[in-house]
């Protein structure tokens, strides 16, 4: 590597650094710690109740409704504790019936239904009752033409059906028999005590019902064990124990969440005693004597995600519709570079999309590598010329160059500066914008972005990436870079239909080439996430997802000096 263009990347980042971290950092590697772990209570420690669990949000949730809830991390930590699913997720990603509104799912032989029994006597946290005719009415309107567009992904394509069997049980169709058919059949309710009137009042009016001023959106309503009584916008929220929740009640009595986007705030606030865990970045954990404080306090636990840190490319715009395009520039980011400087080494390129432990994963599978001279060869086979070596290409007097949205965060900051430096030694400009979680949502939906640069999760099966990626969710569905391939259509079908292990794993690393292939994305890597948690929190677990995204999760921790007496 010239020393020039090192020197230049690494006082790129040590300039972003230096103003995200603390006075007390410095260099050095600490030892891994790999797997799903668990703090848990210590011989003859019985887990107490009672107690205020304060933890850190990175942004503040745009959504915490049932109606437009959307995939963001942070809406999810906070979710799962307010709404309860239909089928819960447990550690080892199977189906949690403990966690979930169901009592009972039964596929029938020829896997194109699956019949749901629901558990008795549920209710809304406003004390309605949480029926059979709630998810009925939910995926009637989800389902009409009336919210495409405004409202998408909730009502899984694969569906083609819902029966009322009575109050508490319901059939739920498939167009095809679905080998793996928990992800479909994961339906949300809707409180159409509160729903149905604002659609009659909009009938009765004369106008169209916005679900964006629905009560529903203002005032979330959920049915899990915490419900929402405190919300300040941008600041935080606080959640209170629900006193009627019908599963295994946690153990916390109030968890208080605290906006905190930037990364080393968070880690003053723990120091502090401010906020009790958080996500934790890989420079951090490179300082011995950070390292050494957060230890002092509590306990750094890492463990894999099932993600992928990746940049969807817009296929609907040029030069992104270009397959050369996008594989000369896949070509130019030093990938293993970022990885050991901005993630100490705890990462692993991406080959693909899937996951290391993810069906469809290929450890013999290669990701690009970086080669600036076969970069240039594929701009110029892409009709693109330049003047000199490092300066602009150009085609029909048009330059190549690009605007690449991601969230405002110290972590993607970042990573977006160490990939702009790369392609600017390619002759490529690409300028950065930072957004909230809200308004880079609504790029999304509406698709005004040339690149977009997110930590991307791949769930607890890798049928649900289907609708990232197949034909039918380009247009307004969940398929974000806009890709159309017939061969990734086929392969997800197949797998989808297909109920041999090995052949599914078979198909789903033939999507993962493909995908490789077409280069809809440039996958850059499967990171390993740390976390760091008070000593007076157990019960805290990782699994494939995370420390968040299944059950009991969050619901189980505990705290060591909690009474009950301590919430009045």
């Amino acid at each position: 590597m010239p020393a020039k263009r090192l020197r230049h990347l690494h006082a790129t980042l040590f300039a972003l650094a230096l103003a995200l971290t603390p006075p007390m950092a410095g260099c050095g590697v600490p030892p891994e710690s790999r797997g799903p772990q668990r703090h848990e209570a210590q011989p003859g420690q019985t887990p107490r109740r009672g107690g205020t669990l304060h933890r850190r949000l990175a942004s503040y949730p745009a959504h915490l409704d049932l109606l437009f809830i959307g995939g963001s991390l942070v809406e999810w930590d906070v979710s799962l504790l307010l709404h309860e699913e239909l089928l819960g997720t447990s550690q080892d990603l199977q189906i949690d019936l403990e966690h979930s509104l169901a009592r009972s799912a039964e596929p029938a032989e020829d896997h194109r239904s699956v019949r749901i029994e629901l558990k008795p006597d549920l209710h809304w946290h406003d004390g309605a009752p949480l029926t059979v005719d709630d998810f009925l009415f939910a995926y009637q309107l989800l389902s009409s033409d009336t919210l495409r567009g405004e409202i998408h992904g909730r009502i899984h394509p694969d569906v083609s059906g819902l029966k009322k069997l009575g109050d508490d049980a319901m059939t739920v169709y498939f167009g095809k028999p679905l080998a793996e058919w928990r992800g479909p059949a994961n339906l949300p309710p809707l409180p159409r005590h509160l729903i149905q009137p604002e659609l009659a009042l909009a009938e009765k009016e004369g106008r169209s019902w916005n679900p964006r001023e629905s009560i529903v959106a203002r005032e979330p309503l959920g049915a899990g064990p915490y419900r929402l009584v405190t919300r300040r916008e941008g600041e935080g929220l606080v959640l209170e124990r629900w006193k009627a929740y019908p599963g295994p009640s946690p153990a916390i009595e109030r968890v208080v969440f605290h906006v905190i986007p930037d990364a080393s705030a968070a880690i003053n606030a723990f120091l502090a005693g401010d906020i009790d865990e958080t996500w934790i970045g890989a420079d951090k954990l490179a300082s011995p004597s950070l390292r050494s404080q957060l230890e002092s306090r509590g306990r750094i636990l890492s463990g894999g995600s099932w993600a992928t840190d990746l940049i969807f490319w817009n296929l609907r715009r040029p030069p992104f519709d270009q397959i050369a395009v996008r594989r000369a520039l896949a070509h130019a980011v030093r990938i293993d570079e970022i990885i050991e400087t901005l993630w100490g080494g705890r990462a692993m390129a991406a080959a693909g999309w899937f996951p290391p432990g993810c069906p469809g994963f290929d450890g013999n599978a290669n990701a690009p590598g970086h080669d600036l001279a076969t970069a240039a060869e594929l701009l110029a086979s892409a009709g693109y010329t330049r003047i000199s070596l490092g300066a602009p290409w150009t085609r029909d007097g048009e330059t190549l160059e690009f605007e690449m949205i991601h969230p405002a965060s110290d972590t993607a900051s970042m990573m977006a500066a160490a990939i702009q430096a790369d392609l600017a030694e390619l002759g490529v400009a690409v300028s950065l914008r930072p957004l909230e979680i809200a308004t880079l949502r609504e790029r999304i939906r509406t698709r005004d972005f040339d690149a977009l640069l997110v930590h991307y999760g791949v769930a607890d099966s890798p049928d649900k990436s289907a609708r990232l990626w197949v034909s039918r969710e380009a247009p307004s569905g969940v398929n974000i870079s806009g890709l159309r391939d017939a061969e990734i259509d086929r392969l997800f079908d197949r797998a989808a239909r297909s109920f041999d292990s090995s052949e599914r794993r078979a198909l789903f690393e033939a999507v993962n080439a493909r995908l490789a292939a077409l280069s809809p994305a440039l996958f850059l890597w499967h990171p390993e996430r740390s976390y760091v948690v008070a000593h007076r929190v157990r019960g805290f677990a990782t699994s494939p997802r995370g420390p968040y995204a299944f059950y009991p999760g969050q619901r189980a921790w505990w705290l060591t000096n909690a009474t009950e007496e301590d919430n009045p």
